[in-house]
C-alpha cells in the first residue's frame, strides 16, 4: 500500500489533483443566480468534490435561514448518486453534468436494456443477464447466461484472460434511474442552458478571488482556520457587489 503523504505543517490539509507538491483544501461556493449573491461556501480537506453536494445543501439552508434551492446546477464532479437521492427528496431540480461512461468492454453498462416484467437485462445480442445477488445497500449484479458462443465474446468481457465459462456480468446501482434521469435532463436545451447559467455564476466568484483579490494563499493553517478565512472572503465579496449594486442605482435615479 502506498504511504499518505501528509503535510508536517498543516496536518488537516490534503496534496490534490492539479495543485502539484502544494498541500491544500477544497473550496465551495453557492451562488444564487437572480442576484448573484454567494449564499452558502465552506473549506473541506475532501480533495474531490463528489460526495459534497449534501453538505452544499445544508450549508445554503443554514445561510438563508431554512430555504432550498428550487433548481441547482452543478459541474460533473458533483456527481454523486446519493446526492441525486437527496435532490429528490428535497425536491430540487437538478442540472449536474455526468462524468463520461468507462468501460473496458466494447458494451458499456448504457448498452444494455432492462426488462422489468424478468428483471434481468438484454445485451446488444439479446442474450439476457439475470440476476446474480443483491447487496445490503440494494446494488444488483446481473451475469449472462449465453456468453460461451457469443461472436463478440472477446470484445464484450472485461477480463483480459478470460476462461472458457467466462459470462459477461454487470452491477447495477439502485440510483441508476435517477442518474439515466439527469443524464437526459442535461442534454436537453435546458440542460445546456443551466451549464451555460452556472459559469457566468459560481466561475466567476473563484475567478475573482483568485486573479482580481490575489487570494492564492491563505494566512491560517487548519481547517477552521482555512474555513473561516473562506467565509471572510466570500462575504466581502458580497458585501462589494451590494454597494456596487446601489451606487449604480442611485446613479441610475439620479
Amino acid at each position: 500500500m502506498k504511504p499518505k503523504k501528509i503535510s508536517t505543517t498543516d496536518p488537516e490539509s490534503r496534496y490534490m489533483k492539479g495543485k502539484g507538491v502544494n498541500p491544500s483544501y477544497n473550496m465551495q461556493a453557492a451562488v444564487d443566480v437572480d442576484s448573484r449573491m454567494v449564499v452558502g461556501g465552506y473549506a473541506t480537506k475532501n480533495a474531490v468534490d463528489s460526495g459534497e453536494l449534501s453538505t452544499v445543501l445544508e450549508d445554503i439552508e443554514e445561510t438563508t435561514e431554512g430555504k432550498n434551492p428550487k433548481v441547482l446546477s452543478a459541474d460533473k464532479g458533483y456527481e454523486d448518486l446519493k446526492g441525486l437521492q437527496e435532490l429528490k427528496e428535497r425536491e430540487i431540480l437538478g442540472y449536474i453534468a455526468q462524468k463520461e461512461e468507462k468501460s473496458n468492454s466494447c458494451y458499456p453498462l448504457s448498452s444494455f436494456v432492462y426488462d422489468e416484467t424478468k428483471d434481468q437485462y438484454l445485451c446488444p445480442q439479446d442474450k439476457p443477464l439475470t440476476l446474480s445477488w443483491t447487496d445490503k445497500e440494494g446494488k444488483k449484479r446481473y451475469v449472462g447466461t449465453a456468453c460461451t458462443d457469443c461472436h463478440m465474446r472477446g470484445e464484450c468481457l472485461t477480463s483480459k484472460n478470460p476462461s472458457p465459462t467466462s459470462q459477461r456480468s454487470i452491477s447495477v446501482s439502485p440510483f441508476l434511474p435517477l442518474r439515466n434521469e439527469m443524464k437526459e435532463r442535461m442534454d436537453s436545451e435546458q440542460g445546456l442552458q443551466a451549464a451555460k447559467i452556472r459559469s457566468s455564476t459560481v466561475e466567476p466568484v473563484f475567478g475573482t478571488l483568485k486573479y482580481a483579490k490575489k487570494l492564492r494563499r491563505f494566512c491560517f493553517r487548519g481547517l477552521n482556520m482555512i474555513n473561516s478565512q473562506w467565509k471572510f472572503e466570500l462575504a466581502a465579496l458580497n458585501l462589494e457587489k451590494i454597494v456596487k449594486f446601489r451606487i449604480s442605482k442611485q446613479l441610475r435615479t439620479a
